[in-house]
């Protein structure tokens, strides 16, 4: 037995735009694969709809990548598969390099016709815009018959293997990082997209016209906390999120490795929705609170109390219904789907909110106006 119920809400969030419309759902008796599947014929159902003539029809299963693969390859956890350049590790093909020699890691990718597209100031705007700070950006420029720099300090059997690995045209771009993973990961994701958008600025269809949905899943269930004591743990999402059933006898020798029930919804290189399946189980609950994040159980009393009196195994997910409007219409800014956009201080300027109060209307909802000078402890 499934039981689903939908919520349709305005939520204010910590954007630039202070309230945004969501599509959330919760379900008894359900599973993440089963979350999933009715997602799929909800979207499904809508872009295959007459009104969006100018993108191409959905069907099926979405893919599915892990966390830890979409870091690898696309450098962030929400990619825009309608274009390749791939991450690569070329880590043991640098050995000889030696700048890069010793580095924990090397990551790299191929801009394709990146060296003949570019300007000297566009190349340079890629390193600036990795946002990159101990670590730099090396960018080796392919000439048109296919050969390396000369004074590059790479032997030509690694020059070989890095056009082999990489895949390298003439006229190509390679970009490589070194550093440690967590850092470089995300800069040559940044950069990933930087040559993108380059290359369309050069009149270049780098991104394909479609509709490139993706589930992400096998997200940390716990992160170290930044700046904290040694051994110190928070939930990456909420910590009511349950964890993957094979990771269960982890949660007491190595928590950091434990996987959690999350998955997020991508498109086109936008994260749509999020969700979970959560703990019902109330030593498992307590445990997780109590003895890993170190929470006071006073605090969580009244949910401790119904996961012990009986709760059904459920889960649930919120798409961003501004967000999937924004992407179907190919509007850039979330302002243009809202019917009533907010300035960035939350004025609303159709319903001129908010607005004065009257101590007439305060009296009606026995209310008190603040004097000024009142002081709070």
């Amino acid at each position: 037995v499934q039981r689903e119920s939908f919520v349709v809400c305005a939520c204010p969030l910590t954007f630039s735009i202070p309230c945004l419309s969501k599509l959330d759902l919760e379900m008894s008796f359900t599973s993440q694969r089963g979350i999933q599947q009715l997602i799929e014929r909800l979207l499904c159902n809508i872009t295959n709809e007459k009104e969006w003539p100018h993108i191409a029809t959905i069907s099926g299963d979405f893919p599915t990548y892990s966390y830890s693969q979409v870091m690898a390859e696309y450098g962030s956890d929400k990619p825009d598969l309608r274009f390749e350049m791939k991450i690569s590790d070329v880590t043991s093909l640098t050995t000889e390099i030696p700048f890069l020699a010793s580095s924990p890691t090397v990551r790299a990718l191929c801009f394709p016709q990146g060296n003949k597209l570019l300007s000297n100031k566009e190349r340079q705007s890629l390193t600036s815009f990795s946002g990159l700070k101990k670590e730099t950006l090396t960018v080796v420029r392919i000439d048109e018959s296919g050969a390396w720099p000369e004074k590059f300090p790479a032997s030509s059997d690694t020059r070989t293997s890095l056009n082999q690995k990489l895949e390298v045209q003439p006229n190509d771009l390679i970009l490589m990082i070194a550093g440690e993973e967590d850092d470089v990961l995300p800069a040559l994701g940044k950069v990933r997209l930087h040559c993108a958008n380059l290359s369309e600025k050069h009149g270049v269809d780098v991104r394909r016209n479609e509709l490139a949905f993706a589930w992400v899943e096998d997200f940390p269930l716990f992160s170290p906390v930044e700046g904290g004591k040694p051994g110190q743990i928070e939930a990456s999402h909420h910590p009511f999120t349950a964890p993957c059933t094979e990771d269960l006898p982890l949660l007491a020798s190595d928590p950091l490795k434990v996987h959690g029930q999350h998955v997020d919804l991508v498109l086109n290189g936008v994260e749509i929705g999020g969700g979970s399946v959560r703990i019902h189980d109330c030593e498992l609950q307590r445990h997780v609170l109590c003895d890993l994040l170190k929470l006071d159980e006073s605090d969580f009393g009244p949910l401790l109390k119904m996961l012990k009196m009986g709760c059904p195994p459920h889960g649930g997910i919120a798409l961003g219904m501004d967000r999937l409007v924004a992407v179907l219409c190919g509007y850039p800014s979330l302002k243009d789907v809202l019917a009533f956009p907010k300035s960035k201080d939350g004025r609303d300027f159709f319903l001129d909110s908010p607005s004065y109060v009257s101590d007439e209307d305060l009296k009606d909802y026995r209310l008190l106006r603040p004097s000024r000078n009142t002081q709070t402890s």
